[in-house]
Formats: structure tokens, C-alpha cells, sequence
């Protein structure tokens, strides 16, 4: 969607994924690979138009494996954090919890107080993965301003205070 991959799970011949479009114009295309004789299809370029207000602040959350919850973590400036306990704030808010693979988990703040955003991914679980490569993209009013990773987390942590579980992505200076 819009340059950026996410791998997703096919069941039965089928696949299912709820996307964040932006404002305007948004490109969705879907690649196919057959595991057994390696032959690649690709659809053709499907446009879908977002006829709303464009978000000040947008970071969204993908991964590579299908069983892995890992989980967004946005710190506003005013030490607030956003995150699957507490989704939604005066500030911002979150879109889902993803739990069974893939993401993505979009943050979302319409009106970006000024200030520091700390961005942060933390392994949850890795299910039945021995890994997961998290990528986060940021838009800031409606304009990419950077794609951070992938970068892998081998982790799991329930607890939430084992280091080797949390990648400090990105802190971004709203002014």
C-alpha cells in the first residue's frame, strides 16, 4: 500500500487485512507468490481516494510473521502514552491491538500537540515465530517523513520491562 510491503497470511486460498488510508489518494497492490513453484503474480494498481481531513500525526506499525503480537507505543510530549492498555487520549489515539500477526496498529493524532513523540515497538509475544522484523512508517500532515526498519525483535516479554523486547524507533519533534 502507497510503497510499503506487509506480508500477510493466506488461509484456504484466502487473505483478510484492515489498512489506515490517508487522505487523498492511497495505491493498493497485491503480490503473489507460490511456495511451490515460485511464480509471482501481481495485481493491478487499485486506487481508493480518503475524502476526510488529513491527521496532523500518523505511525503505523507493521510486522513479517503471522503468530507475533507485538504492540505501538506513542509518548506525547506531555508524558502521556498510548498503547493497547490505554488507547485513546486527548492527544491521540490507536486503532487496534493487533494480536495474532502481521499489524498493522496505526496511531493517530489529528491535532499533534507540540513537542517530543517517543516512538516505541515492544515484543508482547512471538507466538509460534522465533522472530519478527517490525517496520514503522510516519506521515506528518499527510506527507512521509521516514520508514524506520526493520528491525528484529527476538524477545518476548509479558512483563514489558525486558530491554531486548522494546526498540526505541524514533522521537519526533512536533513544532
Amino acid at each position: 500500500m502507497n510503497g510499503s510491503e506487509m506480508v500477510l497470511a493466506v488461509e484456504n486460498g484466502r487473505f483478510r487485512q484492515n489498512v489506515s488510508i490517508s487522505s487523498g489518494e492511497n495505491h493498493l497492490q497485491v503480490r503473489a507468490t507460490d511456495d511451490v513453484s515460485g511464480m509471482t503474480g501481481i495485481s493491478d494498481i487499485l486506487l481508493v481516494y480518503g475524502d476526510f481531513e488529513t491527521s496532523d500525526l500518523v505511525i503505523t506499525l507493521t510486522w513479517d510473521t503471522p503468530t507475533a503480537d507485538l504492540d505501538l507505543h506513542v509518548t506525547d510530549p506531555h508524558g502521556v502514552e498510548v498503547n493497547y492498555l490505554n488507547m485513546t487520549t486527548a492527544n491521540g489515539s490507536l486503532d487496534i491491538d493487533d494480536l495474532s500477526g502481521f499489524g498493522p496498529e496505526t496511531y493517530t493524532s489529528d491535532r499533534a500537540i507540540s513537542g517530543d513523540y517517543l516512538v516505541e515497538v515492544q515484543c508482547y509475544d512471538l507466538g509460534n515465530d522465533s522472530y519478527a522484523n517490525a517496520t514503522i512508517e510516519i506521515w506528518r500532515e499527510g506527507t512521509h517523513i521516514g520508514t524506520f526498519g526493520p528491525h528484529r525483535l527476538t524477545q518476548s516479554d509479558y512483563s514489558l520491562e525486558h530491554p531486548e523486547s522494546w526498540w526505541t524507533v524514533q522521537v519526533i519533534d512536533i513544532n
